[in-house]
């Protein structure tokens, strides 16, 4: 994760903290399922298939194809056979957040060895070519089809997929991220505010002062809190009150150490 305080004060942090903790509360009047979560599920059923399947993957649909063959050649180094890739831009999805169907692209994710011939293709394996990317399209809408879409397709290769039903885009930001631990140097400290939206974080590590402490915090799945400190007599005077301010916010937490220079002291919870 990376984020960056300029421009910004704790004043700035604390209103981006509200307006997200407005949306987090939102989400909780959603229904259990909602048509995104059913399509990111339908994504990660071809991810395990050696899909590359990406939301929002670029601004454009040039740029989407990028992502994707960044994202194929990185999986192939890793000794993974890619199948193909399917996503959508962020042009597509602002048109859904109006309510319109969302069109997926799809197709074959090309090698660089391929793609030095392509230009010398024979017609047979052009053909070749086209319907090894139509059998794409056909996986791709039968695990849509599974996962309760209808989606629209021709059948052709040329052609995109049109998710329907349509709906109305919208996706939990609390499935966004998923940081398990995270350690902020002293200049970035007020980016410790944002730390109750991180829903798998485990281990978190900062340094208090400036006005963001403790008691400003708080997180659901914090295990193991650091706090560090520039001067020893300044982490052994904080166990006096952080203890208790951490038992608060951090209902979850196992450990709280506090740390300067070669100081280090636990505190199991």
């Amino acid at each position: 994760m990376k984020l960056t305080t300029t421009g910004c004060g704790v004043g700035c942090w604390s209103r981006s903290a509200r307006t997200v903790r407005a949306r987090a509360e939102e989400e909780k009047t959603w229904p259990d399922v909602i048509p995104a979560d059913r399509l990111e599920a339908a994504f990660d059923v071809l991810r395990a298939r050696g899909f590359v399947a990406e939301m929002s993957a670029s601004t454009t649909m040039s740029g989407g194809w990028e992502v994707s063959r960044e994202l194929a050649d990185l999986r192939r180094e890793q000794g993974e056979t890619i199948v193909g890739t399917v996503f959508f831009d962020q042009q597509d999805a602002a048109s859904a957040m109006e309510g319109h169907p969302l069109h997926l692209a799809y197709g074959l994710v090309n090698d660089a060895e391929d793609d030095a011939r392509e230009d010398e293709r024979t017609e047979a394996e052009d053909a070749k070519v086209s319907e090894d990317a139509a059998a794409v399209g056909r996986t791709i809408v039968e695990v849509l089809r599974e996962h309760g879409f209808t989606p629209e397709w021709s059948g052709d290769a040329s052609s995109r997929i049109t998710l329907k039903p349509a709906f109305v885009w919208r996706r939990r930001r609390a499935r966004v991220d998923t940081t398990e631990t995270w350690s902020l140097g002293e200049g970035n400290r007020i980016l410790a505010l944002l730390v109750e939206f991180l829903p798998r974080l485990r281990a978190f590590e900062f340094f208090p002062g400036d006005g963001v402490g403790v008691h400003e915090l708080r997180s659901d799945s914090l295990r193991e809190l650091t706090l560090c400190y520039d001067r020893e007599e300044a982490a052994k005077d904080a166990l006096a009150t952080v203890v208790a301010q951490a038992r608060e916010r951090f209902p979850a937490l196992q450990s709280l150490t506090v740390r300067a220079g070669g100081f280090e002291e636990t505190v199991e919870l």
